[in-house]
């Protein structure tokens, strides 16, 4: 798959998370969405790398297809400063670009990504960091999903108070979608 395909296909999906109801707050939120979709075998996102980072799994090209949605005005992004250091983003799309209509996915990947938005929906970012790091270290490294959860603690602290949830909703979302991650491939990391 082309990097231009593989670009087209994170900016599809990135659509699609934000497309309808409320704005998607968060940068890393949407990293660990997009990353858990492809854990849990979504093949369009097949050549979208993902590598350990600050705060867990991160694909610079997702990053990079939401630069330039931000910049061709297709996806809005909001922004509130809090002081020097730290931002809150928010996401929404906005339906009027042509684009908007133009990026779809088919019937059963938005069944995916509505079970992921329904799974996910409430959690807070730290959650989904500490759960999409456990099962990246799960599917990287080898690792039981305990001894993933563990070492993605020793590696996110400040994660801690979210374990019981993080493990909860990676246990939520192999039920829901247990089928698709036996069948997905493993995910090298750069």
């Amino acid at each position: 798959m082309s990097y231009h395909q593989t670009s087209i296909n994170a900016l599809t999906l990135l659509v699609e998370l934000i497309r309808g109801g409320q704005p998607v707050e968060g940068r890393v939120r949407l990293q660990k969405l997009v990353y858990l979709l492809k854990a849990y075998g979504m093949k369009r996102l097949t050549g979208v790398k993902f590598r350990y980072h600050h705060y867990g799994p991160y694909s610079e090209q997702l990053a990079g297809a939401l630069r330039s949605a931000v910049a061709s005005e297709l996806i809005q992004e909001d922004t509130e400063c809090f002081d020097d250091e730290w931002q809150k983003f928010c996401y929404s799309l906005n339906v009027e670009h042509p684009d908007a209509e133009y990026l779809q996915l088919n019937s059963e990947e938005v069944e995916l990504v509505n079970t992921l938005k329904s799974k996910t929906k409430g959690c807070h970012w730290r959650e989904l960091e500490l759960a999409a790091t456990a099962l990246f270290l799960e599917r990287e490294r080898g690792l039981s999903r305990s001894d993933a959860l563990e070492r993605a603690l020793s590696l996110k602290p400040a994660c801690r108070r979210y374990q019981d949830e993080a493990e909860q909703l990676l246990g939520s979302l192999d039920a829901a979608l247990g089928a698709r991650q036996r069948s997905a491939p493993s995910f090298a990391a750069l």
